[in-house]
């Protein structure tokens, strides 16, 4: 329930909750903060009201995970059916498990592949029921929801040729990586999500850019720096611009 020190004596909130919804990157790992804290910040000073943030973020954990959470966890349906804003980032670590697959020779298929195909049919399947439970628990109340599309941290050692001729790493991973980022795109707007287009960010429009050269991922090659959360946290802000003003609105901020 909403403390009742933070509603107004008209029923609207005095103070917003946030709940952060994602994996390492949400946790912050190698950064000092991560970008919940820093996009909870920067709402503050641009709505006015105090945000208190909810971080579930779940280093490790994929789109399964999250999934379970939503569905069964109270703390994740409790927080989630009293925010005001819900953000959540979730897939990295399906796609990473599928790569290390392929990379070990183990993927499967005529063309070594059977393993990718496979994780982005769960993927999908897992975030359309993500979304479903995000839609049911917010239903019927003003509330931002904002999630992200996904990067690709390894750009700087896939695109040597494979052995014999073989296709490069990079050739054979982005078309999944695209395919899952165009589905994230496409079915979050669809459920009124706003979408913040991080790997154009940090991979370019190409998708082959090297986020480690441009300072936005660790020397572990996998999570953001500073620099990256924040980038992260400005995407986001651009992307949920509109949807923000809307809700501020309904909620009666002056």
């Amino acid at each position: 329930m909403q403390s009742s020190a933070w509603v107004s004596a008209q029923g609207v909130p005095s103070a917003w909750t946030y709940t952060a919804l994602g994996d390492s990157i949400a946790a912050g790992v190698s950064a000092t903060t991560g970008y919940p804290e820093l996009y909870r910040g920067a709402l503050e000073a641009q709505i006015g009201v105090p945000i208190e943030v909810v971080n579930l973020a779940c280093p490790g954990c994929t789109t399964a995970d999250l999934l379970s959470s939503l569905q069964d966890d109270p703390r994740f349906r409790d927080s989630v059916a009293r925010s005001q804003i819900v953000s959540w980032n979730i897939g990295g670590n399906d796609l990473l498990g599928a790569r290390a697959v392929y990379l070990q020779r183990q993927c499967g298929g005529a063309d070594g592949q059977d393993c990718l195909r496979a994780t982005v049919a769960r993927f999908e399947r897992n975030w359309d029921s993500i979304l479903e439970e995000l839609a049911a628990l917010t239903a019927g109340r003003p509330v931002v929801l904002v999630t992200m599309d996904m990067y690709d941290p390894f750009v700087r050692g896939e695109g040597a040729p494979g052995a014999g001729g073989a296709p490069s790493d990079l050739v054979v991973f982005q078309p999944y990586l695209d395919e899952v980022n165009a589905y994230i795109a496409t079915t979050a707007s669809a459920r009124e999500a706003d979408v913040a287009a991080v790997h154009s960010a940090f991979n370019g429009p190409s998708g082959s850019e090297d986020p480690l050269a441009k300072g936005l991922i660790a020397s572990d090659f996998i999570h953001p720096t500073d620099a990256g959360q924040q980038r992260l946290v400005d995407l986001l802000l651009e992307s949920g611009r509109a949807q923000v003003q809307q809700v501020r609105a309904a909620l009666q901020v002056p």
